[in-house]
């Protein structure tokens, strides 16, 4: 990672969180969270990035309604740039045994290229939510979260036509689910374990000569243990393990590749998150984590077996 760029993105973030904070404490008519925190994710390539995120929730005092605010940046090793940009607003539905939340979300993605051409890629993406929490008697619980989604790609590519350089767009559609479901069981107020199992997938047309999409799909089985201490640290090691091969379809890799060349690929997450409170109204948060990215033999496409680690530190306050 570049320093220079390290720093600059540090100090956005600290600005971030600092004009957020600003804006938070004039606001006594509802309850905030605000996270700033820093990324890092090593892929031992130049695809290494880093960069600030911001995110922030905030519930109107008296009422079930929430709305988050998300935004973050990534610089990657090699010059390209991510930023994404998150609103949703949800009501809470609550009853005796339980609640649940529907959410309506708007999301842009942005990647620029740092090539000889340039070259831009936007997805808008456009969604519904539903998460739920339910108590099943004794101390079983019922979690789950559920999204779905539409997207619109645009991707964006200056090419050599002559002595001129032609600006060439490409559009494509998709429609993506997650599916998220588990049962939870409480050791205690302070103590739980939930085991769920999670489906991903994504339908995506050709656009117009051959698109940018890709439909491709993934299913897991996920574990996550909670604990807080009387101290008032909470920690949350997880982990995610494949089901099957999770399968991409590769045709919009370029025209030549034929239709049923697919890429077959497991991916395997072992995490920890934790909190940790330095005053009443503000926490140090984190996560870590390892994945172990396997390919199946013939269905590849060049890729190697891999391994991504990341970490993510930061503040939140609450207003």
């Amino acid at each position: 990672m570049k320093m220079k760029s390290g720093i600059q993105s540090i100090g956005y973030s600290v600005l971030a969180g600092l004009t957020a904070m600003t804006m938070a404490s004039s606001a006594n008519a509802a309850k905030i969270s605000l996270t700033t925190s820093y990324e890092v994710g090593d892929y031992g390539s130049t695809y290494n990035y880093d960069g600030p995120r911001l995110d922030m929730t905030i519930n109107p005092d008296g009422t079930n309604w929430y709305f988050d605010i998300g935004t973050r940046r990534r610089n990657h090793d090699s010059g390209q740039r991510y930023s994404r940009t998150d609103l949703s607003a949800g009501y809470r539905f609550r009853f005796e045994n339980g609640w649940i939340q529907p959410e309506v979300k708007v999301r842009r993605d942005e990647t620029l290229y740092k090539t000889n051409t340039g070259g831009r890629l936007m997805n808008d993406i456009y969604g519904l939510e539903l998460n739920h929490i339910f108590s099943l008697g004794g101390n079983w619980g019922l979690w789950g979260d559920w999204s779905f989604q539409m997207m619109k790609e645009t991707s964006e590519t200056v090419k050599k036509v002559g002595n001129d350089n032609v600006l060439e767009t490409i559009y494509s559609d998709g429609y993506t689910w997650e599916i998220e479901e588990g049962i939870r069981y409480y050791f205690s107020n302070d103590s739980r374990i939930t085991v769920s199992l999670y489906d991903y997938g994504r339908l995506a047309d050709k656009g117009n000569d051959w698109g940018v999409g890709g439909s491709n799909w993934s299913s897991q089985a996920r574990a996550y243990y909670y604990h807080k201490f009387s101290n008032g640290l909470s920690i949350q090691p997880y982990i995610r393990y494949p089901l099957s091969w999770g399968e991409r379809q590769q045709w919009y890799v370029s025209p030549s590749m034929p239709e049923g060349s697919d890429q077959l690929s497991k991916v395997t997450r072992y995490a920890f998150q934790f909190t940790y409170p330095v005053t009443t109204a503000m926490r140090l948060v984190g996560e870590y984590y390892l994945e172990d990215i396997k390919y199946k033999e013939g269905y590849s496409n060049d890729k190697d077996d891999s391994k991504t680690k990341y970490f993510k530190l930061g503040l939140n306050f609450n207003f």
